[in-house]
């Protein structure tokens, strides 16, 4: 989080990046609504949704490159 933010130059985030994780990950846990999940955190639930889909974006981003190191490990 804290390096996509530094990247896109976004630097007027309420939460800290490890905030936003929490966030992103209490909604993929427990699959509250996102209005559930801006409540507890204090931010919007459009806000709340954006953050979600960064980083699902961030996490398919380096998918390939996490199954590739797994495969030349001999993991998989």
């Amino acid at each position: 989080m804290r390096v996509h933010r530094r990247r896109t130059r976004s630097r007027w985030r309420r939460p800290a990046p490890a905030q936003q994780a929490l966030l992103v990950l209490v909604r993929l846990y427990k699959g509250g609504t996102f209005t559930q999940v801006s409540a507890n955190f204090e931010v919007g639930a459009t806000t709340a949704w954006r953050y979600v889909l960064q980083a699902t974006a961030l996490l398919a981003e380096q998918a390939s490159t996490l199954a590739h190191r797994s495969a030349s490990r001999g993991v998989f």
